[in-house]
């Protein structure tokens, strides 16, 4: 069995980045950086605070098509 493997991540920091490009080096996937349509704040604070509102808005994904 062929099986195909796609590390998807999403880092808003680079950490995660990272620790993704480590693993698709590693076991030879596929990659792909999930990207935000709209930046986060780069102040912890104001990201915390973003999260709260999405979570209790009930924020949902926006489908790209580029």
């Amino acid at each position: 069995m062929n099986k195909k493997i796609l590390v998807a991540y999403f880092s808003h920091s680079g950490n995660t980045r990272e620790i993704a490009i480590q693993i698709h080096k590693n076991i030879g996937s596929n990659i792909f950086e999930i990207q935000s349509v709209n930046p986060y704040p780069s102040e912890y604070n104001e990201v915390v605070e973003q999260a709260k509102q999405e979570l209790q808005s009930g924020y949902q994904r926006v489908e790209n098509s580029s």
